[in-house]
């Protein structure tokens, strides 16, 4: 593990000054996603606000972002934060795709490569697959094309040594989960990061299926630091709602 360690310590520590070449490869510069809502982006700064206290901590950069079910713009929402965090903090922040059934972010920065978990597993450093975001301090790494690798990864002994090594090199480290009642994968996870953001589909997703999500994370070992109520429809101005 520590060649993997220093792989990526050396590779983050030399990124480019103005005008010289990345050696981390670059994706394609993030376009507008369809289907965002317009308040997503503050939505996404209000949460980076009221978690920060919490991620100032060296022990609270791993966060993981999941629902109950398809549908719930999971992998939006998770893609948000980062942006949010990278772009408008100034955070040097990871974004993981572990979803193998929808691969959003694989598909969204166009990522080739091998996946992150297969590299972590083959003990291959991580920094030949993660790409970075052209403009800014955000890298993200594509999911593995084989089934079994993100939960093998998640049950081997050594995955908290990889967590913590990732730690050391970037300030926030964003993982988009797959849902809880379609895949273990998630809740295998949840219990090796430091906090969990549960994404709730207003109007969509009945109380006692997003209470039994929660549950089985905390039954599984995660902590959740804060529940996201996804795709509201506001009735009356959202200035109302902000003085409630």
């Amino acid at each position: 593990m520590g060649k993997i360690y220093e792989a990526l310590q050396y590779s983050l520590r030399k990124q480019p000054e103005s005008g010289k070449k990345a050696i981390v490869p670059a994706v394609q510069k993030e376009a507008a996603p369809r289907g965002i809502e317009p308040d997503l982006e503050e939505e996404m700064v209000r949460l980076f606000q009221g978690l920060d206290p919490c991620m100032s901590s060296p022990k609270k950069r791993l966060l993981q972002f999941i629902g109950s079910r398809d549908g719930e713009g999971v992998s939006t929402m998770a893609r948000q934060f980062a942006t949010v965090a990278a772009r408008r903090f100034g955070k040097r922040v990871l974004l993981l795709d572990a979803d193998q059934r929808n691969s959003d972010q694989t598909r969204f920065y166009r990522i080739t490569a091998s996946g992150w978990s297969d590299s972590l597993m083959k003990g291959e450093p991580v920094v030949e697959v993660i790409k970075q975001v052209s403009d800014f301090t955000l890298f993200v790494g594509g999911i593995s094309k084989n089934p079994s690798s993100i939960a093998q990864l998640f049950s081997s002994p050594r995955i908290e040594v990889c967590l913590e090594q990732l730690k050391q090199l970037f300030d926030i480290i964003v993982i988009d989960s797959p849902p809880a009642t379609v895949s273990a994968d998630g809740l295998t996870i949840c219990s090796k990061v430091d906090g969990v953001i549960l994404a709730v589909e207003a109007e969509k997703v009945r109380w006692p299926v997003a209470q039994n999500t929660k549950e089985n994370i905390l039954r599984n070992g995660g902590k959740i630091l804060g529940i996201v109520f996804n795709k509201r429809k506001h009735y009356i101005p959202e200035s109302v709602y902000q003085r409630l």
